[in-house]
Order: structure tokens, then C-alpha cells, then sequence
């Protein structure tokens, strides 16, 4: 294996421990050796956002409101990433909306707006674990919502 391609499998991997410890060897033949040690658990063990609720719907908007997940410090949390999606037949194939947020570290309320009247919605949330926010962060809390087919009397 080049050192290019350890490099690469290194890269992609740091994200998902929080404790990693790198040793480098060579065998009695001068093969490279690449050991990578994890002294603590595969950070998508962590669980997922806690609570995850509906507060309010209106006619284009559904507020939601979560706890941190249980074994995750503060300051290990660089936000949330939130993806909803219409679930109704007529948009079964439609794509996830992604939102980002970096304003709440131990729990969380967000308003997603512009949405379509009378229209169950999925939405995903999940703590973001790296700066980047990745999906692969951790496991994701799930909860289906409807938005209110007229505004609020």
C-alpha cells in the first residue's frame, strides 16, 4: 500500500474517533507499517439529539426542538445538521433540504420555513461532531411533521 493511500484512508477516518493514537514501523524486510490505535469509542456510538419534538406548524413552517444526545460533551458539538423532505407520494423521490446550524451546543430549537401547506414532512437532525458537519457525523434523531393546511386563525 503507497503512503498516499494511507494518507487518504487516515484522512477520512479521523473524523470518526475522538481518541486516536499513530505509530509508525518497519518490519525486518523494510515493509512501512501504518498502526492506528483508538483508545476511546467509535464517535458514532455517541447516540443521537434526544427529544426531538415538534413545538409548532403553521401553514409554511414546522418548529423543532431537541436535547444534545447523552454522551456527547458541549464542546465536542459544533452544531446540528438538519435535513427534511417532503414524505407524501406525490414527492417520494424529492432530495433532502439540508440546513446547518452552529448556534446551539446543548440543545436546540429551529424553524423550518417556506414549506408546502397541508404536507407531511420527514425531518432528520443530528449533532455535528467535525467543523465541516459532515453526514457521517453520528447517528441521527427522526420525527414526521405536517404543516397546517391554512394559517393560524
Amino acid at each position: 500500500m503507497s503512503k498516499w493511500c494511507c494518507y487518504l484512508k487516515w484522512t477520512f477516518m479521523t473524523h470518526l474517533f475522538k481518541y486516536v493514537q499513530i505509530r509508525f514501523s518497519t518490519t525486518s524486510n523494510g515493509l512501512f507499517i501504518f498502526i492506528c490505535l483508538c483508545s476511546l469509542i467509535l464517535i458514532g456510538d455517541t447516540g443521537q439529539p434526544r427529544q426531538l419534538r415538534v413545538l409548532s406548524t403553521d401553514k409554511d413552517l414546522i418548529k423543532i426542538g431537541w436535547e444534545k444526545p447523552d454522551k456527547i460533551e458541549n464542546e465536542n458539538i459544533y452544531g446540528y445538521l438538519i435535513k427534511y423532505r417532503p414524505v407524501n407520494i406525490k414527492y417520494r423521490n424529492q432530495t433532502y433540504a439540508v440546513v446547518k446550524t452552529s448556534k446551539f451546543k446543548d440543545s436546540g430549537e429551529f424553524i423550518l420555513q417556506q414549506l408546502r401547506p397541508f404536507t407531511k414532512y420527514e425531518i432528520l437532525v443530528q449533532a455535528c461532531l467535525n467543523e465541516s458537519c459532515t453526514s457521517s457525523a453520528g447517528p441521527y434523531a427522526k420525527i414526521e411533521a405536517t404543516t397546517d393546511e391554512t394559517g393560524m386563525r
